[in-house]
């Protein structure tokens, strides 16, 4: 027969088991919310009111519970009997309660958070619908405009009106708005990127099988970083090889270990402005040959019939140089009293005056055929000139073509390697709240058995 001292005393046992369960319990809440960083006033954000509401509730239960605590603890200390300390250790184990609960209340809110996609710098306040940019859900990246030398920020504004911009002596569209490309032009030109985030025992083993596997596909690394903590791989991989690059490279990590950010774009308005440009270039080029080819030809004609005016004033000439030498040598010969000797005074008086206006239109030829061939010279030396800077930005045109194909015919990524704990893998597969909640209740199982123990005794 059990003594009526052992009877109040096996009663009165303190449940030692369901405190360290709920403390454990607390002490997980609080890891998981301080290592995730969240702050639990960005959910009550919503709405002023809510915010006030669950401010004023939260506050007053961990008043509460923390006066529960201090008057258990207090009254346990201060207890001269076994039955004041018992009642003191229940105050302080439903204060603990109390606080687990209220911890996880505040662990829920946090796995609430990136469900409403609520965040402390914009609170979760209804608003329109907005269409999202990009194949894969992302904001799209930005535009980028190619040139010969490289990629450059593209300077386009969707409500910018149309202007031209002039390179040498070729002036064509700066941009193509994207709204402006035809919806019958259905051709993709999509430029793809690629962002993986692994979490991994070994970062640095994981790291250097990037790397092995992005030269296997034949791509290039452009940037690594490793150590123990944490790695990264820039990389630029085949269009054409990239899903099986894909495959081969989220197989190092399992799925849960593993967050993919794909963003595809189609660069059709660069494509397009490239094509205005080259039209208009190629057709300026047309134009100056043309117009080089009509100064040839009208500078032929004029030479050719200014040679020929040359030609009839020397032939003239030189008729009248040899008339004149003819008259003066029979004027000689002829007796000056004679009506003959008259005459050829007066023929020689007039083939003079004729052979001085031949060589005068002679030296006026001359000049002119001497301004023609320098007007000739400085037109032809014009056009030649834009012709080579025309050819010039027809080819910086074509490269910029190139240059855009051959950056759609890769694809850019970035691999990041996370080192993880062993409590954060378990947290991958079952969340911390859930943690905390089956040890909550697994204390009030123990104390409840407890409890059935020691009424049953």
């Amino acid at each position: 027969m059990i003594s009526p001292e052992k009877k109040v005393s096996s009663s009165h046992r303190i449940p030692w088991v369901a405190i360290g369960l709920l403390l454990l319990a607390g002490v997980i809440l609080l890891s998981s919310s301080t290592d995730s960083g969240f702050q639990g006033r960005e959910l009550l954000n919503i709405y002023a009111p809510a915010y006030t509401f669950f401010s004023i509730a939260l506050g007053g239960a961990f008043l509460v519970a923390l006066v529960l605590f201090g008057w258990g603890a207090s009254k346990y200390l201060m207890a001269q009997d076994e039955a004041r300390k018992h009642q003191g250790m229940h105050l302080i184990v439903w204060s603990i309660v109390i606080f687990v609960l209220l911890c996880l209340v505040w662990s829920s809110m946090h796995l609430l958070q990136p469900t409403f996609k609520v965040t402390s710098a914009q609170p979760m306040i209804p608003k329109s619908i907005q269409l999202q940019q990009g194949s894969s859900g992302y904001p799209a990246p930005t535009l980028r405009e190619y040139s010969s030398t490289g990629a450059a920020d593209l300077m386009a504004k969707s409500s910018a009106p149309y202007e031209e911009t002039s390179v040498g002596s070729v002036a064509y569209p700066s941009y193509i708005q994207a709204a402006d490309a035809s919806i019958n032009d259905t051709r993709e030109f999509l430029k793809t990127n690629y962002n993986a985030d692994m979490h991994s025992r070994d970062v640095q083993g994981i790291v250097k099988r990037v790397e092995t596997t992005v030269r296997g596909y034949g791509g290039r690394v452009d940037q690594t970083s490793s150590s123990p903590k944490f790695g990264s791989v820039s990389f630029i991989v085949s269009a054409e090889k990239f899903d099986a690059f894909r495959d081969e490279l989220e197989k190092m990590v399992p799925p849960r270990f593993l967050s993919i950010h794909v963003n595809s774009l189609n660069l059709l308005p660069q494509k397009q402005n490239i094509e205005v440009q080259q039209e208009h270039v190629e057709k300026s080029l047309a134009d100056l040959e043309s117009d080089r080819a009509k100064l040839v030809a009208s500078h032929s004609v004029t030479s050719k019939s200014l040679q020929y005016q040359l030609d009839s004033h020397l032939a003239a000439a030189s008729a009248y140089g040899l008339e004149l030498g003819n008259l003066n040598i029979e004027v000689s010969s002829t007796d000056s009293s004679s009506y003959r000797y008259s005459e050829i005074i007066a023929r020689i008086s007039e083939v003079s005056r004729l052979l001085s206006g031949s060589r005068a239109s002679q030296a006026a030829i001359r000049t002119k055929i001497a301004n023609e061939n320098s007007s000739y010279s400085a037109q032809l030396n014009s056009l030649d000139s834009r012709i080579k800077y025309t050819d010039q930005n027809l080819e910086g045109v074509k490269a910029q073509d190139q240059k855009l194909l051959d950056d759609v015919a890769t694809v850019n990524g970035t691999v990041s390697v996370t080192w993880i704990s062993i409590w954060q893998i378990v947290q991958l597969y079952v969340p911390a709240s859930w943690i905390a909640l089956a040890l909550a209740l697994c204390a009030v199982v123990a104390y409840w058995w407890q409890r059935r123990r020691e009424s049953l005794s």
